[in-house]
């Protein structure tokens, strides 16, 4: 598949994404200014909460008791700086200490 063919998403995806009421950002089209703190609470909610379950819970616990509680935390603490690094890369977004000064 050719790049310029990749990067295409045809109007009818388009369409449907932007009708679609499951998307979080069309929850709040037309609201303006007044849409940042429920976008907020929202965000909050949504990924924070899930995050701190799932790597402050469920990692941290079963790395805790495989490796120790001290090397179980830095482990998780790893995975979880990669995990958003990862995102950061993947979208192209270039994100480094190389890039920060």
């Amino acid at each position: 598949m050719s790049r310029s063919k990749k990067s295409q998403i045809d109007a009818e995806s388009i369409k449907n994404m932007n009708s679609s009421e499951n998307l979080a950002a069309n929850a709040y089209i037309g609201l303006g200014v007044a849409a940042i703190i429920p976008c907020f609470i929202e965000s909050f909610i949504s990924n924070g909460v899930s995050e701190e379950v799932f790597f402050r819970g469920f990692l941290t616990k079963r790395f805790g008791a495989k490796f120790g509680i001290n090397s179980g935390i830095i482990l998780q603490a790893i995975c979880f700086g990669l995990m958003h690094n990862l995102l950061f890369f993947a979208t192209g977004i270039n994100v480094s200490f190389r890039h920060s000064y």
